[in-house]
């Protein structure tokens, strides 16, 4: 993973009774070099089993256990009620900050979760 991380990106298929089920990523944050942002997908058959928490706190781990990182980010819609709560379990922090997603066509906010550096 961190040859990938250093490259910019990387991402990973989410697999449910051997079918893809969906796909979480992670790339590098424009907001620091240690700061990296993350996007997940989750076919609507697969909601609700818990996929994405899992898949993005093992991506999480494996990240803080490569690269240094000073924090995570997610950009979510306002009406994605179910992101947010994934966000919300994780113990992301809803910020004040908003992008337009050009690909989705929608604006998003970002939710941070700061990494405890010692």
């Amino acid at each position: 993973i961190a040859t990938f991380i250093r490259q910019r990106a990387c991402g990973y298929g989410l697999l449910s009774e051997n079918k893809l089920a969906g796909y979480v990523g992670i790339f590098r944050s424009p907001i620091s070099s240690t700061s990296y942002d993350m996007g997940y997908f989750i076919d609507p058959a697969a909601r609700g089993r818990g996929y994405v928490p899992q898949a993005v706190t093992a991506l999480m781990a494996a990240t803080e256990a490569q690269v240094p990182v000073s924090s995570f980010g997610l950009n979510i819609a306002d009406d994605n009620a179910a992101s947010q709560a994934v966000a919300a379990k994780l113990g992301f922090t809803r910020t004040n900050t908003t992008y337009y997603d050009t690909v989705l066509n929608c604006e998003e906010r970002r939710y941070e979760k700061v990494v405890n550096v010692d």
